[in-house]
């Protein structure tokens, strides 16, 4: 199929794009490289989180810093050609 990358983006970073058994999970399982635009996603963020003093933006950080280490880089979408 010579895909060469999987361009993630979703509003559930946390849960449904991390998450899920439809997620990165399932495209790594593949071998398929992935890459996270990051100004197309966001996060679920719940009273949890503002209780143990995190932010919206510090925790999509967050999130978006864990991606990168375990599934691949990201990139914002002006970078796409």
């Amino acid at each position: 199929m010579n895909i060469k990358h999987i361009f993630v983006i979703g509003f559930h970073l946390n849960m449904c794009v991390l998450d899920k058994q439809y997620g990165v999970q399932n495209i790594i399982r593949y071998k398929l490289p992935v890459i996270l635009v990051r100004d197309l996603t966001d996060i679920i963020f719940g009273d949890f989180l503002e209780e143990n003093n995190y932010t919206h933006d510090n925790y999509l950080e967050y999130v978006i810093s864990y991606f990168e280490k375990y599934y691949g880089p990201s990139i914002v979408s002006t970078e796409i050609k």
